[in-house]
């Protein structure tokens, strides 16, 4: 492998994020530091770029806000599969068909979600901003992604391919810190309400089942996170407090 840094690929693993972001003969230095920057805002900080270096090259660091170090730390190489990792999944994005191989492309929602659950380490494969990947390319990569856009313009900007693929994956991985509130709790607090209010002398002849179903129905299409849901805990509890003590005070 040609390697224009004292880092290699095998070293440049340890650091905290496994996927790489691989941009193949990218025409631009700006562009460079753009993706840069999109990477650094959701948390990735491995780069590769395959090919010649743009020049002037050192205009990259212009446009990689506080993405210096992503910069400073990207390895060079000659050809795709010197940057490819048997240990990583080859992704490919594209924004076009590429024929009969058309049948193994995913939309880019569905992949993230494959992706964000199972975990591998993955190489993100990018092409150029004029020409995107070739066949010889997309014949490298285990999966095909297409980023969808408006036919009236069916390319996007580098970077932006970068930012949109890093934020699909990242935006998973908030919502998997986030962590929602089990079902089976949420079918607990539809339990006590609906005990609570039976107890109060609602639904003295029928309907909590009704009431209960509803209730769980509600909790679960708004899908309170943890926080969400100690809030609710705590105002429910206040609620029922609030009702046994009135139904007590009027005897």
């Amino acid at each position: 492998m040609q390697v224009e840094k004292n880092t290699s690929l095998e070293e440049s693993k340890t650091k905290k994020f496994d996927h790489y972001i691989i941009l193949v003969h990218p025409h631009t230095p700006e562009n460079v530091g753009f993706c840069a920057r999109a990477m650094k805002s959701m948390g990735f900080q491995n780069l590769i770029l395959v090919g010649e270096k743009p020049e002037p090259f050192e205009k990259c660091r212009d446009t990689a806000v506080n993405a210096l170090e992503i910069v400073d730390n990207l390895l060079f190489v000659k050809h795709l599969d010197d940057a490819l990792l048997p240990t990583h999944i080859p992704v490919g994005f594209a924004g076009k068909s590429y024929g009969k191989r058309t049948k193994s492309v995913m939309d880019l929602e569905d992949w993230a979600e494959w992706a964000h659950q199972s975990q591998y380490p993955m190489s993100l494969i990018f092409g150029s901003e004029r020409n995107g990947l070739s066949q010889h390319d997309i014949e490298r990569c285990d999966w095909v992604v297409r980023i969808p856009t408006h036919p009236d313009q069916p390319s996007l900007n580098l970077s932006h391919a970068v930012q949109l693929v890093t934020y699909a994956l990242f935006r998973r991985q908030l919502l998997t810190k986030n962590e929602l509130v089990p079902v089976e709790e949420l079918n607990e607090w539809a339990k006590q309400i609906i005990f609570s209010a039976r107890q109060m002398g609602f639904f003295p002849h029928q309907g909590a089942e009704m009431a209960e179903r509803l209730l769980r129905s509600l909790f679960l299409r708004a899908a309170p996170n943890r926080w969400e849901g100690e809030w609710l805990k705590k105002q429910m509890t206040t609620f029922l407090g609030l009702l046994k003590s009135s139904k007590i005070n009027r005897g």
